[in-house]
């Protein structure tokens, strides 16, 4: 049976109920008319028909389990009282939708800045392609490529399809 038609099973159990009787009363009938057939009178075909199907209230509780699915069931059941119980306190109720709602918000906000430093892919076509070309100069705290030097490593390239730089711009340094 799908998960679709027992979840909306747990929603109409009247109506599951019902199949479940009816279900029974024809596999009754269709014993009745087995023993009648074989021979036997109709009260006693009665009888033991009853007694081959057992207990009816038995029956239909154990067909009731393995047609509804218990955990989506008692699911429901919690959702509704969960519900009843946050509209009984609507300040407890106000206090945890501001709660949930600062989070969902904080969450979000952390997200996007994760997304947009590091998850975000690079704007160029194959970025799996590029590479990193640094000078080193021990004198220098951070490796520098002089404009003139990278034009000239652009102009004698025959390695990368281009060369580009960029440079970081210190501006405690402009002030004095």
């Amino acid at each position: 049976m799908s998960w679709a038609r027992r979840i909306g099973n747990a929603l109409r159990p009247g109506r599951v109920s019902r199949e479940i009787d009816r279900e029974l009363a024809f596999l009754l009938t269709e014993k009745i008319e087995e023993l009648q057939t074989a021979g036997v009178s109709e009260t006693e075909s009665l009888r033991a028909a009853q007694r081959q199907i057992g207990n009816r209230t038995y029956q239909t509780e154990r067909t009731r389990d393995m047609d509804i699915n218990q955990r989506v069931e008692a699911t429901l059941r919690n959702f509704r009282q969960g519900a009843r119980g946050l509209l009984k306190a609507p300040g407890f109720t106000a206090t945890v939708m501001a709660t949930l709602a600062l989070g969902i918000g904080a969450n979000s906000a952390v997200f996007s800045a994760i997304w947009a430093v590091v998850l975000r892919p690079l704007p160029f076509p194959h970025p799996e392609r590029l590479v990193s070309v640094e000078q080193v100069n021990p004198k220098a705290k951070q490796p520098f490529v002089a404009p003139v030097r990278l034009a000239d490593w652009n102009r004698l390239n025959t390695t990368f399809q281009s060369i580009t730089g960029y440079y970081l711009q210190d501006d405690s340094q402009l002030a004095r």
